[in-house]
C-alpha cells in the first residue's frame, strides 16, 4: 500500500472518531484534534492553518464549537470526510507538494485551486472542463469551484463522480437543486453544494439540503452597492438559521479594487472573531492567501463561458488568448503566470 493510501485510511478513521467524540464534548474534541494536526504538520500550508486554529478555539465562546457540534450531528459523516480529505490532505497537503515540485521544475506559478463559469451553450462544455482537471491534477490541482448559475449542473454529475479524489464547490441557483438533482448529490461526497443568495428560494434549498444531510453553504455576488450590506454583517446573520457551513462572497468582474479589499479584510476579521456560526469567505482574497502559503507567489485563474481565461491579481482582466477550450492548461499558466527569473548578482 502507498504511502499517501495508509496515510488516508489514518485520517478517515481519526475523523470518524472525531466525529463520534464531538456530539459529547465539541470544544475539548477540536482542541485535540488541532492540537494533533499541528503536532504532525510538515508543510507550510498545515503549519500555518493548525497554529491558526489553535489560536481562534482558545476562545471558549467561540461561535466555531456550536458549528462543529451542529455539523457532525447533520450532516452525513462519509461526505465529511470524503469532502474534508479531499480538500485537506489532496488539495492542501499531497497536491501542495506536487504544485512546489512542479514550480520549480516548470518555471511557473500553479493556482491551488481554478473556477469554471460554464454557460449553456457555450465553449466551455463539460468534457472541455473534464480535460482541463485531469491536467490540473497532473500538476497538483485537486481543488476546483463550478459556478453552474447559468446552466444546468445536472449535466456536471459524471464529472465530479470522474475526479472522485478532488474537492468541488459547486455554486448553484435555488431553482436548479430539484429534488432529482439534490438525490444524486447525496452520494457525491466529493462536492458541496452553495445556493445562491439573497434572491430565489434559497431557504427552501438549504431545507431540502438539510434534510438530506448534505454539507452546503451559500453564496453571493458584490459589488460597491452591496458593500453595506455585507459590512454591516446583516447577509450574514440572516444566513444563521438556514445551518450553512459557508457563506461565500464573490466579487463581480467589474467590482473596484477597494470595495475587495474592504469585503476581503471584513471576511478577516470576521473569522477571527468567531462571531457567527458559519465561516465566512471571501473567494478571490481567500483563494490567494491560500496560494501564498501554498507555494511563494500568489496566483489564481477562473475560465468563463468561452473558455477565456480571467484572473483578479491586483486588477480585473481577460485574456481571449489563454483559453482553455483551445490551449492546454499547463501552457496557459506558463504565459500567465511566469516565474521571475532569480538576479544574479
Amino acid at each position: 500500500m502507498a504511502k499517501s493510501d495508509v496515510t488516508r485510511t489514518i485520517l478517515e478513521t481519526t475523523i470518524s472518531q472525531a466525529l463520534r467524540d464531538m456530539a459529547r464534548d465539541p470544544a475539548r474534541t477540536m482542541r485535540k484534534l488541532v492540537d494533533l494536526g499541528r503536532h504532525f504538520s510538515h508543510g507550510r500550508f498545515q503549519k500555518h492553518f493548525f497554529a491558526l486554529a489553535q489560536t481562534m478555539l482558545a476562545h471558549e465562546d467561540s461561535a466555531y464549537y456550536p458549528l462543529m457540534a451542529r455539523v457532525a450531528a447533520q450532516v452525513e459523516h462519509q461526505h465529511l470526510k470524503t469532502f474534508g480529505i479531499n480538500l485537506g490532505y489532496n488539495g492542501c497537503t499531497n497536491g501542495a507538494k506536487l504544485i512546489r515540485e512542479n514550480e520549480a521544475r516548470l518555471g511557473f506559478n500553479i493556482p491551488w485551486a481554478i473556477a469554471f463559469a460554464p454557460s449553456a451553450g457555450q465553449a466551455l462544455t463539460p468534457q472541455a472542463i473534464d480535460a482541463a482537471i485531469a491536467q490540473g491534477k497532473a500538476l497538483g490541482v485537486y481543488t476546483y469551484l463550478l459556478l453552474c448559475e447559468r446552466c444546468d449542473p445536472a449535466a456536471y454529475l459524471s464529472l465530479l463522480r470522474a475526479h472522485e479524489g478532488c474537492a468541488f464547490f459547486l455554486f448553484c441557483r435555488a431553482e436548479a437543486l430539484d429534488a432529482p438533482l439534490l438525490d444524486a448529490l447525496m452520494g457525491v461526497h466529493n462536492t458541496m453544494v452553495s445556493v445562491a443568495t439573497p434572491e430565489g428560494a434559497w431557504r427552501d434549498a438549504c431545507n431540502a439540503m438539510h434534510a438530506r444531510r448534505m454539507l452546503y453553504g451559500a453564496h453571493t455576488w458584490y459589488d460597491r452597492v452591496d458593500e453595506p450590506r455585507l459590512l454591516s454583517g446583516d447577509w450574514a446573520r440572516d444566513l444563521a438559521p438556514s445551518a450553512c457551513v459557508f457563506a461565500m462572497m464573490l466579487a463581480r468582474p467589474a467590482c473596484p479594487d477597494a470595495v475587495c479589499a474592504r469585503i476581503a479584510r471584513y471576511a478577516l476579521e470576521t473569522r477571527t472573531a468567531q462571531a457567527h456560526p458559519l465561516v465566512l469567505i471571501d473567494v478571490a482574497s481567500d483563494m490567494l492567501a491560500a496560494d501564498r502559503i501554498i507555494s511563494d507567489d500568489a496566483c489564481a485563474i477562473a475560465f468563463g463561458a468561452s473558455g477565456a481565461a480571467y484572473m483578479r491579481d491586483g486588477g480585473s482582466r481577460e485574456d481571449s488568448l489563454l483559453n482553455i477550450c483551445q490551449h492546454p492548461l499547463q501552457e496557459i499558466l506558463q504565459r500567465a503566470f511566469p516565474k521571475a527569473k532569480a538576479v544574479v548578482k
